[in-house]
């Protein structure tokens, strides 16, 4: 039997089972007159399930559909601590991935009713909006996770197979020219991620093997980092360091004197910033460190400032990828590519030349003058 109470928000009530106080919530009815009702053992469950039920009618779900359902246990999946955890952007993605992809495209399929045949359909139909192979994955690893979280729940029995076609890419990039890296350089020395995105610029790591490296990876005598970790995503969706990609583990030896002398520019500021705070610099920690002390958990942080930079010296705007690729690509016209192979740390030497073997125009004429000496 429940009972009113005034302090109470509209649509909770007071139930009482088994001498025991619970709480009933009431949606607002639908369009359509219908309304949804669950009770919860505490009055905070109560109001987020109450906010949850608003969220439905303001979204114009009708309650009795099975977009409810689904809508239902993506929220849940979301509520677990390791999603909320995730930073704001990230967990926008998901959600915008959810209402405009997986709701637009299932609709009305009940989730006990997802099979191979149309998950592998809403793949074909993210193909056919044109979307990216990373946003196409985004999409694909979300309902994954929704769908392995509604058996964890007994939801459904089986998680469909889903595969992505494995698209012919043409990878393609202009070199950022001489005038420009100048401007950029310039204007990066305002930064403080100045150091780190030096030294991707000169050695080719990928953004995450940067903000992954402790001090116990620069052997600073030899001006020489072992690039073993990086920092990415967790099985738990949690943030931390992993190894390398491809567990390509390497040492790559800084000769630019630029990047030596920001790298002990660094130390010195880094060093002086703990302090500040009580704390030490150790060889376990980072070496690219907010003023809290806090490493960098994001790469995109990094990005964020290459933009800002380019901005700023008003150029075209460039992405730490083509930092990295700019690199490779000048070092394979004077180098073996087995040892760019190495330095970037591919698994393969046809992803070196794939990616980054673009010679230029004047490079190409000058290897076919040399086929009319033969003639």
């Amino acid at each position: 039997m429940s009972k009113k109470n005034n302090s109470l928000p509209p649509g909770i009530s007071i139930k009482k089972i088994n001498n025991k106080n619970y709480y009933r919530v009431r949606s607002k009815r639908d369009k359509a007159g219908h309304r949804l009702e669950t009770v919860v053992n505490s009055l905070e469950n109560a109001k987020k399930k109450l906010s949850d039920y608003e969220d439905l009618i303001n979204s114009e779900i009708l309650l009795k559909s099975n977009k409810t359902l689904i809508t239902y246990v993506f929220t849940s999946f979301m509520n677990q601590p390791y999603q909320k955890s995730l930073v704001y952007s990230w967990r926008k993605q998901k959600l915008t991935n959810f209402k405009i992809n997986i709701l637009g495209f299932f609709g009305d399929i009940p989730i006990n009713k997802f099979n191979d045949t149309n998950c592998n359909q809403f793949i074909d139909y993210l193909i056919n909006k044109n979307y990216s192979t990373s946003t196409i994955k985004q999409n694909k690893e979300l309902l994954i996770s929704i769908l392995e979280f509604a058996r964890s729940k007994k939801s459904i029995s089986t998680v469909p197979s889903l595969k992505i076609p494995k698209p012919k890419r043409i990878y393609k990039r202009d070199r950022i020219n001489k005038e420009d890296i100048k401007l950029f350089f310039r204007e990066l020395k305002k930064e403080r991620l100045e150091p780190a995105i030096l030294l991707i610029s000169f050695t080719g790591i990928r953004a995450s093997e940067c903000t992954g490296l402790k001090w116990s990876n620069y052997d600073k005598k030899n001006h020489t980092f072992y690039i073993e970790n990086q920092i990415a995503d967790n099985q738990d969706g949690t943030r931390g360091t992993r190894h390398v990609k491809n567990h390509r583990t390497r040492q790559i030896p800084i000769v630019n004197e630029l990047v030596i002398n920001a790298l002990d520019t660094w130390a010195i500021r880094q060093s002086k910033e703990f302090e500040a705070r009580g704390l030490n610099v150790n060889k376990d920690s980072h070496i690219f460190t907010r003023v809290n002390g806090d490493y960098y958990k994001y790469p995109s942080t990094i990005l964020h400032t290459i933009k800002r930079v380019c901005k700023n010296a008003g150029i075209r705007n460039i992405v730490t990828h083509e930092l990295r690729h700019n690199l490779a690509s000048n070092l394979i016209e004077v180098s073996n590519p087995e040892y760019v192979k190495y330095v970037m740390g591919h698994k393969s030497i046809r992803t070196t030349y794939d990616f980054y073997v673009h010679p230029a125009q004047d490079q190409i004429k000058t290897e076919l003058k040399k086929l009319e000496i033969l003639e």
